[in-house]
């Protein structure tokens, strides 16, 4: 015979259980919500007249820090449209691309993933903005990807800036695929970083993985490191399996050729570890958008819709 004591006693891990559940779900939600407004940077100043500025035949370390602010385009890039006839035109749109309100949803991409698109009045998704001129190489990431309340976001490598080309892990089930550039034009958040040039005279091995197929190339003593690691990218990282726990189990390091499975940003530290640079800023096993973020190897060459002071705190 079961009495009221050994009931309730019965039923007290259940409801202990029940009650562990519902606090989780809450965190979640919580966490969720908090994700959720890191999604977009709006400027907290105001735009300002850059034709003093742009009028100058050289510029000085603080025109380029004005410039960023208020335009969101890194040296390399104020550089590059610099040799455009029409640049002060040019780099007065991207300052009212940086200041122009805008609009997102967030749509559900996986059962626990969700990733931000920019979307018109009426709903529509949309390219929001213009890209600076990119270079095989460059890196391309997107906070607008989050996770049970963890902001993972997203990474992919130009692999031919010509064609606007990238190569990326893009999801679950999925291998590793060319891409269009234009597709990170509909996030609102985007951050286009390059390999810093000492960086690629300090830090380049003699004899890269992949030195060999590049040094029998015409005019290959030009071949810079971002170069090197665009080509390993589409020699080696093309096609290969989506797993989430690339680097976790199995060792974090693998021979060209080799690779059972990546994700994201694995794939963009895969390709530039076999031209001799290691991104991970953090050294962990896992490498994550973040810590490629954080690399003091590259520098930036465009943001839009993150904080210019504190670019992924």
């Amino acid at each position: 015979m079961i009495t009221n004591r050994s009931f309730q006693l019965h039923l007290r891990p259940v409801f202990l259980f029940l009650l562990l559940l519902a606090l989780i779900v809450c965190g979640i939600e919580l966490a969720e919500q908090q994700t959720e407004s890191l999604a977009y940077h709006s400027p907290d100043y105001e735009p300002i007249d850059l034709l003093p500025i742009l009028s100058k035949e050289l510029y000085t370390e603080e025109d380029y820090a004005i410039l960023f602010k208020q335009t969101g385009l890194g040296r390399p890039a104020i550089d590059d449209l610099r040799r455009e006839e029409n640049y002060e035109e040019r780099i007065l749109s991207f300052q009212a691309d940086f200041f122009a309100p805008v609009q997102y949803t967030c749509e559900e991409f996986l059962s626990v993933t969700s990733q931000e698109f920019l979307v018109t009045p009426e709903g529509n998704r949309t390219a929001g903005y213009q890209l600076a001129p990119l270079k095989d190489g460059d890196i391309l990431i997107t906070k607008a990807s989050h996770t049970l309340g963890f902001r993972n976001g997203h990474a992919g490598i130009v692999i031919d800036a010509g064609q606007g080309l990238t190569l990326e892990a893009v999801s679950p089930g999925n291998p590793s695929e060319f891409c269009s550039v234009n597709g990170w034009r509909s996030h609102p958040s985007l951050i286009i970083l390059r390999l810093k040039e000492d960086a690629a005279e300090l830090s380049a091995p003699e004899n890269p993985p992949d030195a060999k197929s590049a040094s029998s190339s015409p005019g290959s003593a030009a071949i810079t490191g971002a170069a090197r690691a665009a080509q390993s990218a589409k020699r080696y990282l093309f096609d290969i399996p989506y797993r989430l726990t690339a680097g976790l189990f199995g060792g974090k390091y693998s021979e060209p050729g080799s690779l059972a499975g990546t994700h994201c940003a694995h794939l963009v530290w895969e390709a530039y570890r076999m031209a001799g640079f290691d991104l991970d800023s953090d050294g962990g096993r896992i490498v994550t958008a973040k810590d490629i973020a954080n690399s003091s190897l590259l520098e930036v060459v465009q943001i839009f819709g993150v904080d210019p002071d504190a670019i992924w705190p």
